[in-house]
């Protein structure tokens, strides 16, 4: 079983809405819901459907100014790449078909990222660790 202790507050610090998504060990677990006043909630539902890997492999690792991400898919699947630092800052944001990409990453501070590539049915994440 899964288990997590999440906080989740809104913009405002009170009241907002969210989503939650896991994956362990091939099922894709979707939750969603509202938050209001910091209260405590649980989830409701859980929607438990197949979900296929990525297959994807990012160098230098560690990297300094750039890093090419090489995923294994169909060349007309489209896939949404997506790059966030461990505070959850978004630094990079992509939809594309292609199967190879170069990502400048000279301006970005150093530190760990988690890279996210999904698709239609599939999503797979890595940890890329930017040096200087």
């Amino acid at each position: 079983p899964l288990d997590a202790n999440i906080r989740i507050y809104g913009q405002d610090g009170k009241t907002g809405t969210f989503e939650i998504s896991v994956i362990d060990k091939g099922r894709y677990f979707r939750d969603g819901g509202e938050v209001n006043n910091r209260s405590n909630g649980n989830l409701t539902r859980i929607i438990d459907k197949p979900s296929k890997i990525i297959n994807f492999h990012i160098h230098p690792n560690p990297a300094y100014d750039n890093v090419q991400l090489n995923i294994q898919k169909e060349e007309s699947e489209k896939v949404n790449i997506r790059i966030l630092d461990i505070t959850g800052r978004e630094h990079y944001s992509h939809t594309t078909r292609q199967n190879e990409l170069e990502i400048n990453t000279l301006l970005w501070p150093v530190g760990m990222y988690i890279v996210s590539v999904s698709g239609r049915n599939s999503q797979s994440s890595e940890k890329i660790i930017i040096t200087k």
